[in-house]
């Protein structure tokens, strides 16, 4: 559950036309399973950075900074968390969809998921 956690904390996107912080509802899965979160995210200059919470019941809502890099309408998205003391490297990687959403996979420690966001 925390490597889930993890990963699912990770994940901010946005538009490259962005001037400010948008926030972002996530939905990651990972085996069927839905792991809510919601992300703060500004883009500037082919960047993004922003933080991330946890949204699902019990969870305590952690700020996790996130940062990446955007190319028209591919997403990249990578941060590290501790799992046990261990640390790991999440990557995001999404396309902007005709409704605005961004859809994609997530990669962590072998694991892979899908996700869509939505502002």
């Amino acid at each position: 559950m925390r490597l889930i956690i993890a990963i699912a904390a990770g994940i901010c996107l946005a538009s490259p036309a962005a001037a400010a912080t948008q926030t972002w509802k996530i939905d990651p899965i990972f085996d069927g399973a839905h792991y809510p979160l919601t992300c703060k995210l500004a883009v500037k200059s082919g960047g993004m950075s922003g933080v991330c919470r946890p949204a699902a019941a019990g969870v305590k809502p952690l700020p996790v900074p996130a940062s990446g890099t955007y190319t028209d309408k591919t997403w990249d998205l990578t941060y590290q968390a501790d799992l046990f003391g261990r640390r790991i490297t999440v990557s995001y990687k999404g396309l902007a969809q005709a409704d605005g959403s961004i859809s994609g996979t997530v990669d962590s420690d072998g694991r892979t998921g899908t996700f869509t966001a939505v502002r």
